[in-house]
Protein backbone atom coordinates (compact mmCIF):
# COMPACT_ATOMS: atom_id res chain seq x y z
CA UNK A 1 0.00 0.00 0.00
CA UNK A 2 1.35 3.30 -0.77
CA UNK A 3 -0.17 6.25 0.46
CA UNK A 4 -0.18 10.10 -0.47
CA UNK A 5 -0.79 12.67 2.34
CA UNK A 6 -1.63 16.03 0.86
CA UNK A 7 -2.52 19.26 2.94
CA UNK A 8 -2.23 22.91 1.90
CA UNK A 9 -1.02 23.77 5.20
CA UNK A 10 0.68 21.51 7.77
CA UNK A 11 -2.56 20.83 10.13
CA UNK A 12 -2.12 17.38 12.52
CA UNK A 13 -0.44 15.62 9.28
CA UNK A 14 2.91 16.22 10.84
CA UNK A 15 2.25 13.49 13.25
CA UNK A 16 0.54 11.20 10.66
CA UNK A 17 3.77 11.27 8.34
CA UNK A 18 6.66 9.86 10.80
CA UNK A 19 4.20 7.42 11.36
CA UNK A 20 3.04 6.15 8.12
CA UNK A 21 6.88 5.90 6.97
CA UNK A 22 7.78 3.22 9.92
CA UNK A 23 4.96 1.50 8.74
CA UNK A 24 6.19 1.38 5.40
CA UNK A 25 3.02 3.07 3.53
CA UNK A 26 4.21 6.53 3.09
CA UNK A 27 4.64 7.27 -0.71
CA UNK A 28 4.79 10.90 -0.57
CA UNK A 29 3.98 13.78 1.91
CA UNK A 30 2.87 17.19 -0.17
CA UNK A 31 2.28 20.06 2.35
CA UNK A 32 3.26 23.41 3.47
CA UNK A 33 5.12 24.75 5.69
CA UNK A 34 8.07 26.95 6.87
CA UNK A 35 11.02 25.79 4.88
CA UNK A 36 12.83 24.28 8.12
CA UNK A 37 9.99 21.66 8.43
CA UNK A 38 12.09 18.94 6.35
CA UNK A 39 13.12 15.32 6.35
CA UNK A 40 15.46 15.88 8.86
CA UNK A 41 12.78 17.48 11.61
CA UNK A 42 10.07 15.12 10.40
CA UNK A 43 12.67 11.88 9.93
CA UNK A 44 11.03 10.90 6.30
CA UNK A 45 13.60 11.13 3.56
CA UNK A 46 13.67 14.25 1.69
CA UNK A 47 12.35 12.41 -1.66
CA UNK A 48 9.53 11.43 -0.05
CA UNK A 49 8.72 15.27 1.17
CA UNK A 50 7.35 17.76 -1.29
CA UNK A 51 6.98 21.19 0.96
CA UNK A 52 5.38 24.27 -1.19
CA UNK A 53 6.93 26.53 1.49
CA UNK A 54 6.15 29.73 -0.98
CA UNK A 55 2.70 29.09 -0.39
CA UNK A 56 2.26 29.50 2.89
CA UNK A 57 4.90 32.62 3.26
CA UNK A 58 2.63 33.98 0.37
CA UNK A 59 -0.24 33.62 2.75
CA UNK A 60 0.88 34.75 6.18
CA UNK A 61 2.41 38.06 3.92
CA UNK A 62 -1.18 38.23 2.78
CA UNK A 63 -2.42 38.66 6.42
CA UNK A 64 -0.43 41.50 7.27
CA UNK A 65 -1.36 43.62 4.44
CA UNK A 66 -4.40 45.13 4.86
CA UNK A 67 -4.49 47.12 1.89
CA UNK A 68 -4.73 43.71 -0.27
CA UNK A 69 -8.15 42.20 -1.36
CA UNK A 70 -9.52 39.63 1.43
CA UNK A 71 -8.28 36.02 1.96
CA UNK A 72 -11.28 34.90 0.73
CA UNK A 73 -10.29 35.94 -2.36
CA UNK A 74 -6.70 35.32 -2.92
CA UNK A 75 -6.76 32.04 -0.29
CA UNK A 76 -7.78 30.03 -3.63
CA UNK A 77 -4.60 31.41 -5.40
CA UNK A 78 -2.14 30.88 -3.05
CA UNK A 79 -3.60 26.77 -2.77
CA UNK A 80 -3.36 26.65 -6.57
CA UNK A 81 0.16 27.35 -6.00
CA UNK A 82 0.65 24.49 -3.52
CA UNK A 83 -1.52 22.06 -6.05
CA UNK A 84 0.24 22.83 -8.85
CA UNK A 85 4.10 22.54 -7.32
CA UNK A 86 2.64 19.31 -5.98
CA UNK A 87 1.47 18.02 -9.17
CA UNK A 88 4.45 18.66 -11.07
CA UNK A 89 6.01 16.84 -8.37
CA UNK A 90 3.52 13.93 -8.60
CA UNK A 91 4.47 10.29 -7.09
CA UNK A 92 1.56 7.77 -8.32
CA UNK A 93 0.25 5.76 -5.37
CA UNK A 94 -2.48 3.28 -4.30
CA UNK A 95 -4.37 5.74 -2.23
CA UNK A 96 -4.81 9.66 -1.40
CA UNK A 97 -6.01 11.05 1.34
CA UNK A 98 -6.25 14.56 1.53
CA UNK A 99 -7.45 17.81 3.31
CA UNK A 100 -9.88 19.17 1.87
CA UNK A 101 -9.51 22.99 1.40
CA UNK A 102 -10.48 24.25 -1.88
CA UNK A 103 -7.56 23.74 -3.33
CA UNK A 104 -7.32 19.84 -4.36
CA UNK A 105 -9.84 19.02 -7.16
CA UNK A 106 -6.56 18.88 -10.11
CA UNK A 107 -4.89 16.20 -7.35
CA UNK A 108 -8.33 14.11 -6.95
CA UNK A 109 -8.23 13.93 -10.50
CA UNK A 110 -4.88 13.03 -11.15
CA UNK A 111 -5.13 10.24 -8.44
CA UNK A 112 -8.22 8.75 -9.54
CA UNK A 113 -6.29 9.19 -13.42
CA UNK A 114 -3.66 6.74 -11.25
CA UNK A 115 -6.51 4.46 -9.98
CA UNK A 116 -5.84 5.04 -6.52
CA UNK A 117 -8.91 5.21 -4.27
CA UNK A 118 -9.25 9.15 -2.62
CA UNK A 119 -10.20 9.85 1.14
CA UNK A 120 -10.90 13.18 1.31
CA UNK A 121 -10.62 14.97 5.25
CA UNK A 122 -13.15 18.03 5.75
CA UNK A 123 -11.53 19.92 9.14
CA UNK A 124 -14.72 21.48 9.91
CA UNK A 125 -18.85 21.49 9.93
CA UNK A 126 -20.01 21.75 6.12
CA UNK A 127 -19.66 25.42 5.10
CA UNK A 128 -23.28 25.43 4.84
CA UNK A 129 -23.54 24.86 8.46
CA UNK A 130 -20.80 27.49 9.74
CA UNK A 131 -22.49 29.74 7.81
CA UNK A 132 -25.52 29.40 9.14
CA UNK A 133 -24.27 29.55 12.59
CA UNK A 134 -22.15 32.61 12.30
CA UNK A 135 -24.90 34.74 10.02
CA UNK A 136 -26.75 34.29 13.26
CA UNK A 137 -24.05 34.83 15.76
CA UNK A 138 -23.15 38.17 13.42
CA UNK A 139 -27.03 39.11 13.84
CA UNK A 140 -27.13 38.54 17.37
CA UNK A 141 -23.53 40.69 18.51
CA UNK A 142 -25.43 43.57 15.73
CA UNK A 143 -22.22 43.18 12.98
CA UNK A 144 -23.24 44.09 9.83
CA UNK A 145 -21.53 41.49 7.83
CA UNK A 146 -23.72 38.47 6.48
CA UNK A 147 -21.55 35.04 4.95
CA UNK A 148 -22.27 33.87 1.24
CA UNK A 149 -20.70 30.41 0.26
CA UNK A 150 -17.26 31.73 -0.88
CA UNK A 151 -15.31 30.62 -3.75
CA UNK A 152 -13.20 28.34 -1.17
CA UNK A 153 -16.35 26.53 0.01
CA UNK A 154 -18.10 25.96 -3.20
CA UNK A 155 -14.76 24.56 -4.30
CA UNK A 156 -14.95 22.29 -0.98
CA UNK A 157 -18.36 21.30 -2.05
CA UNK A 158 -17.04 20.15 -5.13
CA UNK A 159 -14.19 18.03 -3.83
CA UNK A 160 -16.72 16.90 -1.04
CA UNK A 161 -18.89 15.26 -3.91
CA UNK A 162 -15.97 13.57 -5.96
CA UNK A 163 -13.43 11.72 -3.28
CA UNK A 164 -14.25 7.91 -2.58
CA UNK A 165 -14.71 8.48 0.83
CA UNK A 166 -14.94 11.27 3.78
CA UNK A 167 -12.78 10.95 6.87
CA UNK A 168 -14.17 13.61 9.90
CA UNK A 169 -12.54 13.66 13.91
CA UNK A 170 -16.30 13.96 14.90
CA UNK A 171 -20.07 12.10 14.57
CA UNK A 172 -20.70 15.95 14.65
CA UNK A 173 -19.26 16.66 11.81
CA UNK A 174 -20.13 14.03 9.71
CA UNK A 175 -24.09 14.57 11.24
CA UNK A 176 -23.69 18.25 9.46
CA UNK A 177 -22.34 16.95 6.13
CA UNK A 178 -25.46 13.53 6.16
CA UNK A 179 -27.38 16.17 6.51
CA UNK A 180 -26.35 18.46 3.42
CA UNK A 181 -26.99 14.71 1.75
CA UNK A 182 -23.69 13.49 1.71
CA UNK A 183 -24.06 9.02 2.01
CA UNK A 184 -23.36 8.05 5.56
CA UNK A 185 -21.80 4.87 4.77
CA UNK A 186 -19.14 6.69 3.21
CA UNK A 187 -18.08 8.76 5.93
CA UNK A 188 -15.38 7.44 8.55
CA UNK A 189 -15.08 8.97 11.81
CA UNK A 190 -11.40 9.11 13.72
CA UNK A 191 -10.99 11.23 16.81
CA UNK A 192 -7.28 13.20 16.35
CA UNK A 193 -4.61 12.24 18.77
CA UNK A 194 -2.51 13.77 21.22
CA UNK A 195 1.31 14.25 21.83
CA UNK A 196 1.18 12.34 25.22
CA UNK A 197 4.86 13.28 25.52
CA UNK A 198 4.02 16.65 25.35
CA UNK A 199 1.19 17.21 27.39
CA UNK A 200 0.57 15.16 30.38
CA UNK A 201 0.05 16.19 33.82
CA UNK A 202 3.59 17.54 35.10
CA UNK A 203 3.10 19.97 37.50
CA UNK A 204 2.64 19.63 41.59
CA UNK A 205 -0.26 17.91 43.38
CA UNK A 206 -0.72 21.45 44.65
CA UNK A 207 -2.04 22.98 41.58
CA UNK A 208 -5.96 23.56 42.26
CA UNK A 209 -4.71 25.15 45.47
CA UNK A 210 -3.45 28.37 43.94
CA UNK A 211 -4.76 30.67 42.22
CA UNK A 212 -8.17 30.05 39.92
CA UNK A 213 -7.07 30.18 36.47
CA UNK A 214 -8.91 29.77 33.44
CA UNK A 215 -7.42 29.28 30.39
CA UNK A 216 -8.93 29.47 26.37
CA UNK A 217 -6.26 28.67 23.99
CA UNK A 218 -7.57 29.68 19.90
CA UNK A 219 -7.67 32.74 17.81
CA UNK A 220 -9.78 35.53 19.29
CA UNK A 221 -12.73 35.50 16.81
CA UNK A 222 -16.43 35.68 16.32
CA UNK A 223 -16.39 31.91 15.10
CA UNK A 224 -14.49 30.59 18.76
CA UNK A 225 -16.99 32.30 20.97
CA UNK A 226 -15.10 34.12 23.42
CA UNK A 227 -17.58 36.99 23.86
CA UNK A 228 -19.55 34.36 25.79
CA UNK A 229 -16.61 33.12 28.05
CA UNK A 230 -15.47 36.92 28.80
CA UNK A 231 -19.73 38.06 29.58
CA UNK A 232 -19.42 34.76 31.96
CA UNK A 233 -16.46 36.14 33.54
CA UNK A 234 -17.29 39.59 33.79
CA UNK A 235 -20.52 38.52 35.81
CA UNK A 236 -18.61 36.33 37.90
CA UNK A 237 -15.66 38.30 39.44
CA UNK A 238 -14.39 35.35 41.20
CA UNK A 239 -12.07 36.32 43.54
CA UNK A 240 -8.05 35.26 43.37
CA UNK A 241 -8.31 33.90 39.87
CA UNK A 242 -7.63 35.42 36.15
CA UNK A 243 -8.44 34.47 32.68
CA UNK A 244 -6.26 33.93 29.96
CA UNK A 245 -6.86 33.86 26.50
CA UNK A 246 -3.80 32.80 24.38
CA UNK A 247 -4.32 33.38 20.24
CA UNK A 248 -4.17 36.08 17.75
CA UNK A 249 -6.54 38.95 17.55
CA UNK A 250 -9.64 38.81 14.64
CA UNK A 251 -9.40 42.48 13.76
CA UNK A 252 -13.53 42.29 13.75
CA UNK A 253 -12.80 41.25 17.95
CA UNK A 254 -10.72 44.35 18.53
CA UNK A 255 -13.97 46.97 19.10
CA UNK A 256 -16.09 44.36 21.04
CA UNK A 257 -13.00 43.47 23.70
CA UNK A 258 -12.88 46.64 24.94
CA UNK A 259 -16.06 46.17 26.73
CA UNK A 260 -13.98 43.69 28.90
CA UNK A 261 -10.54 45.35 29.48
CA UNK A 262 -8.88 44.81 32.19
CA UNK A 263 -10.62 41.52 33.23
CA UNK A 264 -8.92 39.23 31.30
CA UNK A 265 -4.77 38.61 30.20
CA UNK A 266 -4.27 38.33 26.52
CA UNK A 267 -1.15 36.50 24.74
CA UNK A 268 -1.28 36.51 21.08
CA UNK A 269 0.93 33.81 20.59
CA UNK A 270 2.63 30.13 22.26
CA UNK A 271 4.74 27.52 20.35
CA UNK A 272 2.93 24.58 20.85
CA UNK A 273 6.04 22.80 22.44
CA UNK A 274 5.49 25.37 25.20
CA UNK A 275 1.74 25.21 25.54
CA UNK A 276 1.74 22.08 28.28
CA UNK A 277 3.57 24.56 31.00
CA UNK A 278 0.51 26.81 30.08
CA UNK A 279 -2.02 24.15 30.91
CA UNK A 280 -0.09 22.44 34.13
CA UNK A 281 -0.14 26.30 35.85
CA UNK A 282 -4.19 26.56 34.64
CA UNK A 283 -7.18 25.05 36.41
CA UNK A 284 -9.64 24.72 34.03
CA UNK A 285 -9.64 25.13 30.15
CA UNK A 286 -12.87 26.41 28.14
CA UNK A 287 -13.53 26.78 24.40
CA UNK A 288 -16.74 28.33 23.77
CA UNK A 289 -16.47 27.85 20.42
CA UNK A 290 -19.74 28.26 17.72
CA UNK A 291 -18.25 25.67 15.81
CA UNK A 292 -15.01 23.62 15.73
CA UNK A 293 -14.44 20.37 13.93
CA UNK A 294 -12.46 18.93 16.39
CA UNK A 295 -10.45 21.34 18.30
CA UNK A 296 -7.26 19.53 18.74
CA UNK A 297 -6.37 21.92 21.97
CA UNK A 298 -9.04 20.25 23.93
CA UNK A 299 -7.43 16.75 23.74
CA UNK A 300 -4.38 18.45 24.62
CA UNK A 301 -5.54 20.79 27.60
CA UNK A 302 -7.05 17.83 28.96
CA UNK A 303 -4.00 15.35 28.73
CA UNK A 304 -2.44 17.93 31.15
CA UNK A 305 -4.63 17.63 33.61
CA UNK A 306 -7.62 20.19 32.89
CA UNK A 307 -11.03 19.53 33.10
CA UNK A 308 -12.93 20.87 29.57
CA UNK A 309 -15.86 23.15 29.63
CA UNK A 310 -16.61 23.34 25.69
CA UNK A 311 -19.75 23.51 23.39
CA UNK A 312 -22.15 20.65 21.38
CA UNK A 313 -20.73 22.68 18.28
CA UNK A 314 -17.35 21.47 19.01
CA UNK A 315 -16.37 17.79 17.92
CA UNK A 316 -13.70 17.29 20.62
CA UNK A 317 -16.56 17.49 23.03
CA UNK A 318 -17.31 13.70 22.36
CA UNK A 319 -14.06 13.20 25.04
CA UNK A 320 -15.58 14.78 27.53
CA UNK A 321 -18.35 12.97 29.89
CA UNK A 322 -20.12 15.43 31.05
CA UNK A 323 -19.90 16.29 34.58
CA UNK A 324 -17.17 13.29 34.63
CA UNK A 325 -14.20 15.35 33.21
CA UNK A 326 -15.45 18.28 32.22
CA UNK A 327 -18.87 20.00 31.01
CA UNK A 328 -20.59 19.90 27.68
CA UNK A 329 -23.06 23.29 27.36
CA UNK A 330 -24.43 24.81 24.48
CA UNK A 331 -23.42 27.49 22.27
CA UNK A 332 -24.51 31.29 23.01
CA UNK A 333 -24.77 30.05 26.89
CA UNK A 334 -22.57 32.69 29.14
CA UNK A 335 -24.53 31.86 32.23
CA UNK A 336 -23.88 28.14 32.02
CA UNK A 337 -20.26 28.53 31.53
CA UNK A 338 -20.68 30.94 34.68
CA UNK A 339 -22.55 28.24 36.62
CA UNK A 340 -19.91 25.80 35.59
CA UNK A 341 -16.66 27.90 36.84
CA UNK A 342 -18.52 29.03 39.90
CA UNK A 343 -18.77 25.42 40.91
CA UNK A 344 -15.11 24.65 40.19
CA UNK A 345 -14.32 27.67 41.66
CA UNK A 346 -15.74 26.77 45.29
CA UNK A 347 -14.50 22.91 45.04
CA UNK A 348 -10.89 22.55 43.87
CA UNK A 349 -10.96 18.92 45.23
CA UNK A 350 -13.71 18.20 42.28
CA UNK A 351 -11.71 20.28 39.38
CA UNK A 352 -8.51 18.11 40.16
CA UNK A 353 -10.53 14.61 40.31
CA UNK A 354 -12.00 15.63 36.79
CA UNK A 355 -8.89 17.29 35.79
CA UNK A 356 -6.91 13.82 36.23
CA UNK A 357 -9.84 11.19 35.00
CA UNK A 358 -9.84 13.34 31.42
CA UNK A 359 -6.34 12.77 31.64
CA UNK A 360 -6.49 8.85 32.41
CA UNK A 361 -8.57 8.90 29.47
CA UNK A 362 -6.24 10.78 26.85
CA UNK A 363 -4.06 7.86 27.86
CA UNK A 364 -6.24 5.10 26.82
CA UNK A 365 -6.73 6.66 23.64
CA UNK A 366 -2.83 6.17 23.05
CA UNK A 367 -2.20 9.36 21.33
CA UNK A 368 -0.60 9.80 17.78
CA UNK A 369 0.22 5.96 17.51
CA UNK A 370 -3.03 4.90 18.14
CA UNK A 371 -4.44 7.52 15.22
CA UNK A 372 -2.09 6.27 12.73
CA UNK A 373 -3.22 2.52 13.49
CA UNK A 374 -6.71 2.89 13.35
CA UNK A 375 -6.25 5.05 10.23
CA UNK A 376 -4.31 2.41 8.10
CA UNK A 377 -6.79 0.04 9.06
CA UNK A 378 -9.37 2.94 7.68
CA UNK A 379 -6.93 2.93 4.16
CA UNK A 380 -7.50 -1.01 4.18
CA UNK A 381 -11.04 -0.95 4.21
CA UNK A 382 -11.04 1.57 1.92
CA UNK A 383 -8.74 -0.25 -0.98
CA UNK A 384 -10.61 -3.06 -0.19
Amino acid sequence: MRVNLAVSGRFHYHNVAPYHYKRGVLNCFYYAHRISTDGKSLGIPAERLVNVWIKEYLLQGHSRLSWLPGLDVMGPAYRQIWESVSLANWMAGDLLHIMLHGGGVNMISRAHSDGAVVIGEPVNAHPNFQNEVLNFEYERLKIRKRLKLSIAQNRMINEFGICDRLLVASQFVKRTFVEEGSDETKIDVLPFGVNLSRFSIKSDADRYRKKFRVICVAAISIRKGQVDLLEAWKHLALPDSELILIGSLDPEMRGMLKSYSGIFTHIPFVANQELGQYFNESSVFVLPTLEDGSSLVCGEAMASGLPVITTVNNGAAELVDDGVNGYVVPIRSPHVIAEKLSLLHRDREKAATMGKIGAEKMQLLSGWDGYGGKLVEIYLNALA
